[in-house]
């Protein structure tokens, strides 16, 4: 009886998971073109840029490229302190833009501030926008974003609309661990809440901000976080509670990014936020246990359940291996499933296992960071954690 009930219990997880990750991509909207009556009001687009050599000529292009109004669109480039050619190359973009691009040299870190904050703060200080649209460095937009993103802000009336960018992935770890991502944050963000001014629940995506100004102003705008680390969900919080309306769209088709390009970037970059993309310390273990648990369930149940049948032939022994075999494979076809929808070959919904154990050492890695008050840093600056 043991094995089965182990069997029943993995096969009920597993449909619980995926359960719920259905009904979140059932309220999963993305953004769609602009309307046939576009309004176009100023916009600025603000880019914090830390030692973005790799990104920033691209990103820069592909803004400039925008089927936007050029007299109602304004481009600020804040060079946070960067030790490579972040800021030479803006300037040679700057001396053959038809747009108006402009560089904003960052002032050195205040105490008590992370510094993609102070440079998006810096950023707001310059713009003259009605509209403010903060972009990371590392994203590539397509010629119709900001008209699409600023018609449907206006005529869905909200305060700060985010986007979820295409996540491009090139290296082996990158496409191990997106996958077990996708499907875990899907059981941690309640969309149909995020994006209802019924509920308090609310998060973002800070490579794609775009806030009205005078809310922006209202609710203190990135100094009113300055010690965040995930600054964009508590931008986004802060908007919700004053009465604001958050939307969180998908853009695939709009807008792309590379956020990392090593293992190494990936685990620090994750593993800043990670506390605080599952809503606490207790979460983030909990999707410790859980995924290392469906890790070794999918592995081991079905073989141990099959080695039992074989020697010891019974209904129970029987039915607890149609049970993990079942629950195995349905998390196996999910998994080739995101990866087909990332485009990724579908090879690496094989290796979820491998996946899930590796986004565990990244949750404990997390907290135990959070628990030790270590310091994280922006683009190799180190800053404090918000003491909670």
């Amino acid at each position: 009886m043991v094995p089965l009930c182990l069997s029943i219990a993995f096969l009920g997880l597993v449909i619980y998971l995926l359960a719920t990750a259905i009904v979140q991509y059932g309220h999963y909207a993305t953004l769609t073109p602009e309307s046939d009556n576009p309004v176009f009001p100023t916009l600025s687009v603000l880019i914090p840029a830390r030692n973005e050599e790799q990104n920033i000529g691209a990103c820069l292009m592909a803004l400039t490229a925008q089927e936007y109004p050029t007299e109602k669109l304004e481009i600020i480039i804040i060079d946070d302190n960067s030790t490579d050619r972040t800021a030479d190359i803006v300037r040679n973009a700057i001396s053959t833009a038809t747009h108006r691009v402009r560089l904003v040299s960052g002032a050195p870190l205040p105490a008590g501030w992370m510094g993609k904050s102070f440079a998006c703060w810096q950023g707001a200080a310059a713009a003259t926008g009605d509209f403010l649209c903060f972009m990371d460095a590392d994203t590539k937009a397509l010629p119709g974003l900001l008209r699409a993103a600023v018609a449907t802000a206006v005529e869905r009336q909200s305060a700060l609309l985010s986007l979820e960018p295409f996540q491009v992935l090139g290296t082996f770890w990158e496409r191990v661990i997106f996958p077990a991502g996708f499907f875990l944050m899907a059981q941690v963000h309640p969309l149909e809440r995020i994006n209802s001014p019924a509920f308090p629940d609310a998060v973002a995506n800070g490579q794609f901000l775009l806030f009205r100004k005078d809310v922006y102003a209202a609710c203190g705008g990135h100094s009113a976080v300055r010690r965040d680390t995930a600054e964009d969900g508590a931008l986004a919080r802060l908007v919700k509670q004053r009465g604001g309306r958050l939307l969180v769209l998908g853009a695939e088709g709009f807008i792309q990014t590379r956020m990392y390009t090593s293992l190494g970037q990936l685990w620090a970059g994750i593993g800043k936020v990670f506390v605080e993309m599952v809503k606490g310390i207790r979460n983030a273990l909990v999707a410790a246990v859980i995924a290392v648990s469906l890790a070794a369930a999918a592995i081991a149940l079905p073989w141990l359940d099959a080695l039992r049948a074989v020697h010891h032939p019974g209904f129970f022994n029987v039915a607890a291996l149609c049970g993990a075999a079942l629950a195995s494979a349905t998390l196996l076809g999910t998994h080739m499933g995101i990866a087909r929808h990332l485009k990724i070959p579908i090879v690496y919904g094989l290796l979820f296992p491998l996946g899930y154990v590796f986004g565990a050492a990244l949750a404990v890695h997390s907290v135990w960071l959070r628990l030790a008050g270590r310091g994280m840093a922006w683009k190799g600056r180190p800053t404090a954690f918000r003491e909670t």
